[in-house]
C-alpha cells in the first residue's frame, strides 16, 4: 500500500510539472535561453502592473531623490518605472542628472550598472547615445562592462530600432557589436524581426551568433512578423533557412502551423538534416502537442518526421522531470 501510496504522489508532482512548465515555458526547458524567456514572461506581467514614472513622481529632482534610496536595493520596479515613459516633462531633466552621475568615479559598480540600465530601458535615444559616449571613454573592458548589460537590457519602439540597426552595422567593437544585437533579439517587434534578418545576411557567422543565444534564430516574432519570416524563407539562400525557421518556431504554435505548411515546399524539405537542432525551438505545450500529433498521424513524410522529432524531445523532457537530480526515479525504493 506504502508503495502505491508512493506511486499517486509521483504522478501528481508530475503532472502538476508538466502544468506548471507547459503554461510558461516559451521553449523546451533544456538549456538557459529556454529559462531567460520563462523570466521574460513573468517580468513582462509584472511589468503591466507597475506605475510609469510621470504617475509616481512630480519632478525630476523628486525621481532623483528617489533613486539615491532606491539603488542602495537595487530596486527593479523604480528602474522599469522609466520603461518608455511617455508625457513625462521632467524626464530629460532628470535623465540629464543621472548621466551627470555615471560621469563620476565615486559610484560603486553595482550602482553603475543600476543607472546605467535605467538609461537603457529608457527607450531615449540621448541616453543611448550617452551611454556609447561612455562605452568609448572607458578603458578596459572591465570598466566598459556595466554598460555592455545595460545595452542588452534596452526596451526599444521602432524609432529606437533603427538607431540601433544603424550601430550594429557600423560599431566595431566585437564585444560592445555583441551587446546590441542582445538588445535587439530581446525586443518582439516586426521592425526588429526585419532588423535582425538583414544582420543575419551580413554576419560573418551567423552560427556563432546562434550559438551565443543572439541573432534571428533566438528571437521570437510576433504573429504580425510571419508572414515577413515565410516569405524570406522561400526566397533566401540555402544556408540561412534554418535560422529563419527557428525563428518562425520559436513565435509558438501559429508558427509551427506555418513551418508545417513550409515543410510542404522543396525549400522546406532540405531542412530534414536540421530538424534535430530545430525541434530545441519548440514551445513545451499541450496545445502543440496536440498539433503535431495529429501532423503525425496526417501529414506527409516530411512534416511527419519533424513532429516525430519534436514529439520525442517533448517525451524525453517528461522523463527528466520524472526523475531525481541523481537521473534516478522519484519513487522511494521498492
Amino acid at each position: 500500500m506504502r508503495h502505491i501510496l508512493a506511486g499517486i504522489v509521483l504522478l501528481a508532482l508530475v503532472v502538476i510539472s508538466y502544468i506548471i512548465f507547459s503554461k510558461f515555458a516559451e521553449k523546451p526547458l533544456s538549456n538557459d535561453r529556454e529559462v531567460s524567456e520563462l523570466d521574460n514572461q513573468i517580468a513582462d506581467l509584472e511589468l503591466s502592473q507597475i506605475k510609469s514614472s510621470p504617475q509616481r513622481f512630480n519632478s525630476a529632482e523628486e525621481a532623483f531623490k528617489a533613486s539615491k534610496e532606491a539603488v542602495e536595493k537595487y530596486d527593479i520596479e523604480f528602474i522599469e518605472s522609466f520603461t518608455l515613459p511617455v508625457n513625462c516633462s521632467w524626464c530629460n531633466e532628470f535623465y540629464n542628472k543621472i548621466r551627470n552621475l555615471l560621469l563620476t568615479e565615486e559610484l560603486t559598480s553595482e550602482a553603475k550598472n543600476f543607472y546605467a540600465e535605467l538609461l537603457a530601458v529608457s527607450g531615449n535615444p540621448s541616453n543611448l547615445d550617452f551611454l556609447l559616449e561612455l562605452y568609448a571613454s572607458l578603458k578596459t573592458s572591465s570598466d566598459k562592462e556595466f554598460v555592455r548589460n545595460a545595452l542588452e537590457l534596452i526596451v526599444a519602439n521602432d524609432e529606437v530600432l533603427e538607431w540601433l540597426g544603424e550601430k550594429l552595422n557600423s560599431v566595431e567593437d566585437p564585444a560592445l557589436k555583441e551587446s546590441i544585437l542582445a538588445g535587439i533579439t530581446n525586443q518582439d517587434s516586426v521592425k526588429a524581426i526585419e532588423i535582425l534578418y538583414d544582420y543575419l545576411l551580413k554576419s560573418p557567422d551567423p552560427s556563432s551568433d546562434d550559438l551565443k543565444g543572439l541573432g534571428l534564430s533566438e528571437a521570437v516574432p510576433p504573429d504580425e512578423a510571419l508572414g515577413f519570416l515565410v516569405e524570406k524563407f522561400k526566397a533566401s539562400d540555402s544556408k540561412y533557412r534554418k535560422y529563419i525557421a527557428a525563428a518562425i518556431l520559436n513565435n509558438g504554435l501559429e508558427g509551427i502551423k506555418k513551418f508545417s505548411d513550409l515543410l510542404a515546399t522543396d525549400e522546406g524539405k532540405l531542412l530534414v538534416s536540421d530538424f534535430e537542432y530545430l525541434s530545441g525551438h519548440v514551445v513545451f505545450d499541450p496545445e502543440i502537442e496536440a498539433y503535431l500529433t495529429d501532423v503525425l498521424n496526417k501529414g506527409n513524410d516530411t512534416q511527419k518526421l519533424f513532429a516525430k522529432t519534436v514529439i520525442d524531445s517533448f517525451n524525453s523532457l517528461r522523463d527528466e522531470l520524472e526523475q531525481g537530480p541523481d537521473g534516478e526515479d522519484n519513487e522511494e525504493d521498492k
